[in-house]
Order: structure tokens, then C-alpha cells, then sequence
């Protein structure tokens, strides 16, 4: 099964309780195909100092559920947004 970034349904998608503040369709790793570029706003995230991993899920516009995990740290800038 092919996956295409454009059959993402962007209003299911979630990131560690959060969805998408935008999103937008480009090519950003110039294999000529539209990749999903999704932009959450840090403050909408449920991750604290000690966060170790977050979480994706969505579907696809035919129902198919899409899901990934991957590690994050958090970094402190220092100011409080």
C-alpha cells in the first residue's frame, strides 16, 4: 500500500493531545512529491520538562488510521510563552 501525504485528513490529526495551529502541502525533501508540513503551537502541547516521547495519530481521507512515535526534549528558552 502507497502512502500519500495528501490523502491525510488534516483536521483528525493530533500531536500529544494538540492539533495542527496550520498546515500546509510542499515538497520540502525535493523528491517531487507534497509532503504535509503540520505546525502545532508549543503551548498546545501536553509535554512537560520530563516529556521523553510524543506521539502522532490521524487518518487518512479514506479512514485508514495513521500513527507515530518518536523521542523529543524539551528545551527551556527561558522565556515564558
Amino acid at each position: 500500500m502507497n502512502f500519500y501525504a495528501y490523502d491525510v485528513d488534516s483536521d483528525t490529526c493530533v500531536m500529544a493531545d494538540a492539533s495542527p495551529a496550520k498546515w500546509t502541502m510542499e515538497d520540502v525533501d525535493f523528491e517531487g512529491d507534497s509532503d504535509m508540513l503540520l505546525h502545532f503551537r508549543t503551548q498546545d502541547l501536553n509535554l512537560s520538562s520530563d516529556s521523553t516521547e510524543a506521539t502522532f495519530t490521524g487518518y487518512t481521507e479514506y479512514g485508514v488510521g495513521i500513527e507515530g512515535t518518536d523521542s523529543v526534549k524539551i528545551v527551556s528558552t527561558g522565556k515564558n510563552n
